[in-house]
């Protein structure tokens, strides 16, 4: 597959990471001349809460207790985290390629987002 010189390859990580997981590829990626977007799905990464329970002095009872901190959180919340930084990207360049490489639950929401929208998305 031949790929455009404008192409962003988007990086989605799985369930328990986050961005930071991608820094290795997006350096070969970046030594090969391409660019890249790592993004931190909702509740992750730098977006990631902490139960206070969890925190020193740990109070593990309390913290089985505690549910999740990603309970909440759906996989259209994960969906419209991906649309919203493609939109970004598209603006910052249009009709530039998008290519979505994800891992895991990153892997289930790229697999929603190109089904919704086609168009930005690169197959080979």
């Amino acid at each position: 597959m031949s790929l455009d010189t404008r192409t962003t390859f988007v990086l989605i990580h799985g369930s328990g990471t986050n961005s930071t997981m991608w820094g290795p590829i997006q350096q070969e990626l970046a030594l090969q001349g391409w660019r890249s977007y790592a993004i931190d799905l909702p509740g992750h990464g730098a977006q990631a809460s902490y139960p206070v329970s969890y925190q020193a002095p740990q109070d593990l009872e309390a913290f089985a207790a505690e549910p999740s901190t990603l309970a909440g959180v759906t996989l259209d919340d994960n969906v419209a985290a991906l649309e919203a930084a493609v939109r970004r990207l598209r603006g910052l360049q249009e009709h530039s390629p998008v290519v979505l490489v994800a891992s895991s639950l990153g892997g289930v929401t790229a697999t929603v987002f190109a089904n919704r929208h086609p168009s930005p998305c690169r197959t080979g």
